[in-house]
């Protein structure tokens, strides 16, 4: 049998060049979930992996099986994708956070949709493709042991496509964004995988391109200060480069900071909502210890006014933060957020692919949708001189 696995493009919306850099525009990192899907796939199944954002689809290519992974932007040419291949009587699995939010619009375009994570259940999938009685939905009521997960399929990617390898080492959010499918996908509770094994997967990505590693878990070691502490000090002797997305808790701890500058970290992600001096103070610590920042802005939340714009754009400059993306608030579809809008009549669009953190869907509370649009633009323009590519 002959598995492909498809990560989506959004042909058309662009926000995500923001996502890649360099002289040859290699993207930050490579999709995760595919190589996991792969590494729950039985050997005797042939699997490849194919990123649109890379590569273009031969619509022609045999396959017995095409796996579709893709977000709400990128749904619309999921469907087209998976309308394509199903009129040639092609199986068409699809799964991620849109088909996870949404289920019931994707099986419209599929023989069968994998609702949330996939752990669980792929094993399922797999045999029920093989008996000839695939089922339309496949979801399971526990999360994904991360501690007994094998290693993803990382040869299977076109690595050199990329900036970073991409690693995980926990799953689940503690935030509580009203608009963020995270939780849906990965549970309210963290979950770690093995120090054992995320040093193992570092050592095998290394051997297939030496380059940096991120680590791309929601907040990195799930914020488990004395997991962080072994880890940094098992990643010391490696000598690698790493990035990672956290939390003001751990950069305001100055044993954590000093441990990840020396275990090779040199950028921090930060979500960035109120720009606080403190904040100020934090990012400016942070910068001490030889690590760089990459604030995440977003613009359009209830409490926005016309001021956040000049205000963003300031914190950016008075930081010297190198590395930013600044986005506008996204109601994803069946997130608590999205059904509050939904009910105040404040969705303007349904059109998935304006779901990309670029576009206005919905109207702010106090400022126009229009006001939003214009802000957004000159704060892309006010900062452009600011940013520096990702190395």
């Amino acid at each position: 049998m002959r598995l492909k696995l498809i990560e989506v493009d959004n042909i058309g919306t662009k926000l995500y060049s923001q996502w890649h850099s360099g002289a040859d525009m290699k993207w930050v990192c490579p999709p995760l979930a595919l190589p996991i899907i792969a590494s729950l796939t039985s050997s005797d199944i042939k699997v490849s992996i194919l990123d649109e954002k890379n590569e273009a689809i031969d619509f022609n290519i045999e396959a017995d099986v095409i796996g579709i992974s893709f977000k709400s932007m990128t749904a619309k040419r999921a469907y087209e994708i998976a309308d394509k291949f199903r009129r040639r009587k092609i199986k068409v699995i699809t799964g991620g956070v849109h088909a996870s939010l949404l289920p019931d619009e994707a099986i419209q375009h599929a023989d069968s949709v994998v609702v949330g994570e996939a752990e669980n259940v792929w094993h399922r999938v797999i045999n029920d493709i093989k008996a000839n009685r695939l089922r339309q939905f496949y979801s399971s009521s526990k999360k994904g042991n991360l501690k007994t997960v094998p290693l993803p399929r990382f040869d299977l990617l076109q690595n050199n496509k990329y900036l970073y390898h991409a690693i995980q080492t926990s799953r689940g959010c503690s935030m509580g964004c009203k608009f963020c499918p995270t939780r849906f996908m990965f549970g309210w509770e963290f979950r770690l995988k093995n120090i054992s094994q995320v040093v193992q997967e570092v050592q095998i990505v290394r051997e297939i391109e030496r380059k940096s590693i991120f680590f791309v878990d929601d907040i990195f070691g799930a914020g488990d200060r004395n997991y962080i502490i072994e880890l940094t000090k098992k990643l010391k002797p490696l000598k690698i480069n790493f990035s990672i997305i956290s939390d003001f808790k751990i950069v305001n701890d100055e044993e954590l900071l000093r441990l990840l500058a020396e275990s090779g970290c040199k950028i921090i992600s930060l979500n960035l909502s109120d720009c606080t001096e403190e904040e100020v103070m934090i990012i400016k610590k942070i910068h001490r210890y030889g690590i760089e920042t990459w604030g995440y802005f977003m613009f359009g939340f209830e409490n926005h006014d016309k001021t956040i714009f000049e205000k963003v754009v300031r914190f950016i400059s008075e930081t010297d933060m190198k590395y930013f993306t600044l986005t506008v608030l996204t109601p994803y579809p069946s997130t608590q957020l999205y059904q509050q809008f939904e009910q105040e009549g404040r969705i303007l669009s349904k059109d998935w692919s304006l779901y990309d953190q670029a576009h206005i869907v919905f109207k702010p509370r106090l400022i126009s949708a229009e006001a939003l649009k214009d802000g957004y633009k000159w704060a892309l323009g006010e900062t452009k001189h600011l940013r520096r590519e990702i190395q």
